[in-house]
């Protein structure tokens, strides 16, 4: 009989104040024991519903950097933002940047243990990825791959992984897919995504690219899929229609399964609920907010330190790259300047020997040839004012040797020739022309005084030079 009729039954009947008072204490008890129970009952299934509405957890894992192919198109950066964006929407995020086959599975482990009691669980594969027997894998770091059979114990399987996240009540895969390029091509694999088997009604699986992707767009389309989902995460009202959208390249790529009418807009906060003890069981601890704010403070400044190196990098080769174009455009400048040096030189020589017979016999054409000569030599000196000037080691280097041949007349030149012979290092004509035996001689000349050889005096070794063909004749006089 229960407390109610029991109450009933009572007010019907006459009893004593005594046992009035006996049955109202004992009814008391009664009813205070069920009421706990049921607040109790109530705070607990709160607290569950709470915190099962939190378990919402996603698998980034990110390769650009392989060991036997060529880097990924996409960049590991992209993958930091897409962790962050889904971290700010509160899930619980497993993040793996370019892993080895053991790291990748080891990591996959990780992600399959909290898979279980999720509401949603996703996995988001940026990098290269390769088909074979209707089966897409994504290849980690140091995949590799010489026949389609590695595939299976070299790199992990999408439909592995789907199985994987079918375990939560919502699962997504979404691969963000490159093209390793390999040379020569793997037998029996393709680059078009597939994925098979008896898959779970709750998971999505959703590609940036599909056979109407033509190979030459493949990597690009991967980096705007990714772009795309980093964008569409940051909206407070994103829905996984919206996602699974982004990563499909905008629904040129691939997608397998039905997607659901599920919001990913971030939770809402857990409010308090008073336990039976009197303590607050679901508010967080200063302690644990303040450690929170610290690891994301901390997750900030390393990424902002590897954009800053990446940034720095990308700058450093982009200098080197200008370097070498000065140094090939000073390289291009001293040949051009130093064809047009010798077409003048063979011009000086055909004058003066034309005119040598005629010069004996008449001071006047004599002088007027001398006047011509002099007019070669000053164009010879005006090439060096109309070369511009180049920066960087190598443009300094250019002018050194412009400035030396460019300012010597065929009378100097004939004048270094004479000082090879002297030294014994040059046994060609006194033709005022820097042909190859001059420039043996030079490099000869360069190789016994240990410095560096170009076959091109610089204005020191010029003057050195002059000095030791004096320094030889006042040894030969006796």
């Amino acid at each position: 009989m229960d407390i109610l009729s029991r109450c009933l039954l009572a007010a019907s009947r006459p009893i004593s104040p005594k046992s009035q008072v006996k049955f109202l204490a004992l009814g008391y008890v009664r009813v205070s024991q069920v009421c706990f129970f049921l607040f109790a009952a109530a705070s607990l299934f709160y607290g569950t519903v709470q915190a099962h509405a939190q378990q919402r957890v996603v698998l980034v894992m990110d390769v650009q950097n392989y060991t036997k192919v060529r880097p990924s198109a996409i960049g590991a950066q992209r993958g930091d933002i897409i962790a962050q964006a889904f971290k700010d929407r509160g899930f619980t995020v497993i993040q793996s940047t370019n892993p080895t086959n053991a790291e990748a599975r080891a990591t996959l482990g990780d992600f399959s243990v909290k898979v279980g009691s999720a509401d949603l669980a996703l996995a988001v594969l940026l990098g290269h990825g390769l088909t074979s027997n209707g089966q897409t894998f994504f290849l980690p770091a140091n995949a590799e791959i010489d026949r389609a059979t590695d595939l299976m114990s070299r790199s992990l399987s999408i439909t592995n992984i789907a199985n994987i996240v079918g375990h939560a009540k919502v699962g997504g895969v979404f691969f963000l897919m490159t093209n390793p390029g390999f040379e020569p091509s793997i037998a029996d694999t393709d680059k078009n995504p597939a994925i098979d088997g008896d898959l779970n009604r709750n998971v999505v699986s959703a590609f940036s690219t599909s056979s109407r992707v033509p190979l030459s767009r493949i990597d690009a389309l991967a980096a705007d899929s990714a772009d795309a989902l980093a964008k569409v995460l940051k909206d407070s009202s994103v829905t996984f229609d919206q996602a699974v959208k982004a990563a499909s390249g905008g629904g040129l790529g691939l997608v397998v399964g039905a997607v659901p009418d599920l919001a990913l807009n971030v939770p809402h906060q857990t409010i308090a609920v008073a336990s039976p003890d009197g303590t607050n069981a679901a508010a967080p601890s200063s302690e644990l907010i303040a450690e929170r704010q610290a690891r994301e403070a901390a997750e900030k400044r390393a990424r902002d330190e590897k954009a800053n190196a990446e940034k720095a990098r990308a700058e450093a080769e982009q200098s080197k790259s200008e370097a070498r174009q000065i140094a090939e455009q000073a390289m291009a400048k001293l040949n051009e300047e130093e064809a047009r040096l010798n077409a003048m030189e063979k011009e000086h020589q055909k004058l003066m020997g034309n005119t040598q017979p005629s010069m004996a016999a008449s001071p006047s054409m004599k002088a007027d040839e001398e006047s011509r000569i002099a007019a070669i030599e000053k164009d010879h000196r005006s090439l060096m004012a109309k070369t511009q000037p180049m920066e960087g080691q190598a443009g300094m280097n250019a002018r050194d040797t412009l400035s030396m041949d460019a300012q010597l007349g065929p009378r100097q030149r004939m004048l270094i020739q004479q000082r090879l012979a002297e030294l014994g290092l040059y046994s060609g004509k006194m033709d005022s022309l820097f042909g190859p035996l001059t420039r043996e001689a030079i490099m000869g000349y360069q190789r016994a005084h240990g410095d560096p050889i170009t076959g091109y005096l610089t204005p020191e070794e010029y003057k050195d030079l002059s000095v030791a063909a004096t320094n030889m004749k006042q040894q030969a006089q006796p």
